[in-house]
């Protein structure tokens, strides 16, 4: 799942850890703190309300975003949610410059959050015009002795694509520096793609398994030594990492994987389980699934060879004349078309295309779809007809037993291949066989049986059919040794299965299987599926706490929880998106409410962990979130009395399903410890009416921003027209106008947040009074919510003149910035609805 950072979602977040502490600031006036929070919230609302699916209609939206982020940081400057917000906002909007200052922003407040600093050289390489620039910028950090061994390794990594461009060698160089650094997964699958074409299957396994243990959960990885150890001949070990990667992969949400379900249901066929690859095979070729793939197909008529029938035979050539319609289509949209580059040679025929077929088939006339292959100048195009035919041409020998029809393929094929073609000489020397040649096929067999195992079994056959048993049983035990996975793997075992041959040893097993015994296997645990009842596995490496910052709370007061996740493990972890982290930094959050109107509220907020990529053994991590977003906030300030608990829970690495939030490998999902209660005395009688507002008068500004919080969610709730509430409605007024006096309050933060609560309560000319009054106020902070609310509230007609005197002539930089973004946004309508009594 695509996911973006907490503005765009709605969620505001800060950090603070023991080895990630705030710098020191100038602490700003509580009033200005409450009001930042206030217009941060305010903007993730607009942002909630307004965002497109169109790129270059956010745009504007994103730079209102960045003057109202502005304001904050300038209210609360300690703050580090506010400029690590303005960077996610600059990033959406395309603001290299903005977002390099908001991290530096971000920086000076917690200095050692590594996430930041990788974003900042990366930005900074970005900004850089020539690749000799970007590698003395990222040389020279490499010097530094103050950055940490894992962002080392980054910023090596940074440089390998550069270096690759003038020399291959000093790229290797690199790449093998960043692992010193430190092995990062990124690293570790640079060194896995340099590993040459020849590489034993031993150096192949010790890579991949390197690449796990930086990070198991990679179903790439997995399935990649599964696949080594069916080519080494270990099918039985091949089995369970071939489970473990399709364990991965459905934790993920990915859907079926071709390769991977033809390999499993071989190896599972070559182990002995015959029943369940059956079903596997079936499965395979069904609608669901790969109906059109050539290989299942082929993998379904090898398991079931001794009971074939006509109509699985008519099926499987409609799928391949299907492929052969296809490129016979786009031969002849392509044959005027200029050469291509050139392409690897062919090799056997294991994939097909899965186009829609028309009669007649275009298999039918073999020698005219050559002559177009010949003629069209597509490389690629050329190579999928030679494997669809050779398709066609096996599967009429080996499962058909019917030489007599593919006659005319296989001269199309000989125009098509030399005659020292692997290709070629298989098929010849299979159809000298199928026509009662044996010779002919020795003779077509011999030549290529070292490289193509299919000739090699050819030859088995041959001496299997003269009863030459010594022959036989050596090249049997020669063919079940063979380095294969898949169908090929299923092919060559099921010819031979039933002779009890044993294959040749391979070397390569025992190396491997080494290296397998000093895999630490339980670190390979985290990635098993969560069971009911139990701890998620990941939960032996690493835990996630959430825990309210306080319980009680007042109308208007924030919802702040701390999360801290700690390796309680002996291995490193990593964090990062996609392969780069075992950990997914996503973090999302749901709510629930308790007691008067009980409701759920899923994906309230979301977020990312920031300040590591590699957590070590006892570290932690921790942020501050707050649980009262969009839905659960807008439920929140409509309920003014009474008591209300809120329960709330948190998914690391969550994975968006059909039926919801899933947590995905090597995610937890973590309960708060405790709830949130929010309390309220009502305002239910003249006496309680009286001392509110007696308290009131004299209460500070602290205290009278809540006062006016308390006052807006009874004029809210008095508007629901709930019968209940009628008797409320007669209060509401006087309420709304206590919030209205307070716009001439003394103290510039609460009249302000007065001014803006009016705008909202009030409609029609009085909400436009209202705005027109904040937004000449001499206070900048009072114009730029206004203007902010002026959007909002105000339809664009009456809200246009504002931003452009606003754009025109104000002396706030943010508030200018704000207005002149406000007038390229796209038209908006008015978003508030009326809650006036």
């Amino acid at each position: 799942m695509v996911k973006k950072l907490a503005l765009m979602a709605g969620l505001t977040a800060a950090i603070c850890s023991a080895s990630l502490c705030v710098a020191q600031q100038p602490a700003a006036a509580p009033t200005d703190v409450a009001l930042a929070a206030r217009v941060v919230q305010q903007t993730q609302k607009f942002v909630a309300a307004n965002r497109a699916n169109d790129p270059a209609a956010n745009a504007p939206l994103m730079h209102e975003a960045q003057a109202m982020l502005r304001a904050a940081m300038r209210l609360d400057p300690a703050e580090p949610r506010y400029p690590r917000l303005l960077a996610e906002a600059c990033d959406n909007a395309g603001d290299v410059d903005g977002e390099i200052a908001a991290w530096s922003a971000y920086r000076r407040l917690l200095p050692d959050d590594r996430v930041a600093q990788s974003r900042v050289i990366e930005l900074y390489v970005g900004k850089m015009q020539t690749a000799d620039a970007r590698l003395a910028y990222l040389k020279d950090l490499l010097t530094k002795p103050s950055l940490a061994p894992e962002l080392k390794a980054h910023i090596a990594a940074l440089a390998v694509p550069l270096l690759e461009q003038r020399s291959h060698d000093e790229a290797v160089e690199m790449i093998h520096q960043a692992r010193q650094f430190y092995p990062l997964s990124d690293v570790l699958w640079m060194e896995y793609r340099l590993l040459p074409p020849d590489a034993t299957l031993p150096q192949r396994a010790a890579a991949i398994l390197d690449l796990l243990r930086a990070n198991p959960a990679q179903p790439s990885p997995l399935f990649d030594l599964a696949h080594v150890l069916s080519l080494a001949g270990m099918h039985e070990e091949a089995a369970e990492w071939y489970r473990r990667a399709n364990t991965v992969l459905n934790l993920m949400l990915v859907g079926g994987n071709l390769q991977l379900g033809l390999e499993v249901t071989a190896n599972l066929y070559r182990i002995g389980q015959i029943q369940t690859s059956t079903q596997l095979s079936e499965r395979l070729v069904g609608q669901q699934l790969f109906p059109d793939s050539v290989d299942a197909w082929f993998l379904k008529l090898t398991i079931q060879k001794s009971s074939i029938t006509p109509e699985q035979l008519r099926l499987a050539r409609n799928v391949v004349n299907k492929g052969l319609d296809s490129i016979a289509a786009r031969l002849k949209a392509s044959a005027s078309t200029p050469p291509s580059a050139p392409t690897t040679s062919p090799s056997i025929a294991t994939t097909s295309a899965s186009s829609p077929a028309t009669a007649p088939s275009a298999a039918a006339d073999p020698a005219a779809l050559a002559a177009l292959a010949q003629n069209a100048h597509d490389p690629a195009l050329f190579n999928e007809l030679v494997r669809a035919l050779s398709d066609r041409i096996w599967l009429e020998l080996y499962y058909a037993n019917n030489p007599a029809a593919v006659t005319p393929m296989l001269e199309a094929l000989k125009t098509l291949l030399p005659a020292d073609d692997v290709t070629r000489l298989r098929l010849e020397g299979w159809y000298a066989l199928a026509t009662a040649h044996p010779d002919e096929a020795r003779q077509k067999f011999t030549p290529v049986a070292d490289k193509d195992p299919l000739s090699l079994l050819g030859l088995y056959k041959i001496e299997e059919a003269a009863n030459n048993k010594p022959k036989a049983a050596e090249i049997g035990s020669q063919l079940l040794a063979e380095p294969t996975s898949g169908v090929l793997n299923a092919i060559l075992f099921q010819a031979v299965k039933d002779q009890n041959y044993q294959p040749t040893t391979l070397p390569a097993a025992s190396q491997i299987k080494t290296l397998l015994d000093q895999f630490p296997m339980d670190w390979i645990g985290l990635i098993e599926p969560i069971e009911m009842g139990k701890p998620a596995p990941a939960t032996k490496f690493y835990t996630l706490r959430a825990e309210p910052l306080k319980v009680a709370h007042k109308v208007g007061e924030p919802l702040l929880a701390r999360l801290t996740l700690t390796n309680v493990g002996k291995f490193d972890v990593s964090i990062g998106a996609g392969s780069a982290g075992l950990i997914e930094p996503d973090l999302w959050f749901d709510a629930q409410l308790r007691g008067i109107g009980q409701d759920t509220f899923p994906g309230i907020a979301f977020d990312r962990l920031m300040g590591r990529t590699i957590l070590h053994p006892s570290e932690s991590i921790s942020q501050i979130v707050r649980v009262d977003q969009g839905k659960l906030a807008d439920t929140l300030s409509r309920m003014p009395v009474g008591m209300l608990s809120i329960d709330a829970d948190v998914v690391l690495d969550p994975l968006q399903s059909p039926e919801g939030v899933r947590v995905g490998p090597g995610g937890i999902f973590a309960p708060f410890s405790k709830m949130f209660v929010r309390t309220s005395d009502a305002l239910s009688s003249d006496l309680a009416r009286g001392k509110f507002f007696d308290a009131m008068k004299k209460a500070g500004p602290m205290e009278k921003l809540l006062d006016l919080d308390f006052l807006a969610a009874y004029v809210r709730y008095a508007s629901s027209g709930k019968p209940e509430v009628a008797p409320d409605q007669a209060q509401a007024k006087n309420y709304l106008s206590a919030i209205q006096n307070e716009r001439s309050n003394a103290d510039v933060v609460v009249a302000t947040w007065a001014g803006a609560l009016s705008a909202e309560l009030f409609e029609g000319a009085e909400r436009q009074h209202v705005l027109e009054d904040m937004t000449t106020s001499p206070a900048w902070q009072t114009r730029l919510l206004g203007a902010l609310q002026a959007t909002q509230l105000l339809p664009p007609a009456a809200s246009k003149p504002i931003m452009e005197r606003l754009a025109q002539n104000d002396t706030d930089a943010d508030v200018k910035a704000f207005a002149a973004a406000a007038l390229d946004a796209p038209e908006r309508p008015a978003t508030q609805p009326t809650t006036r009594p």
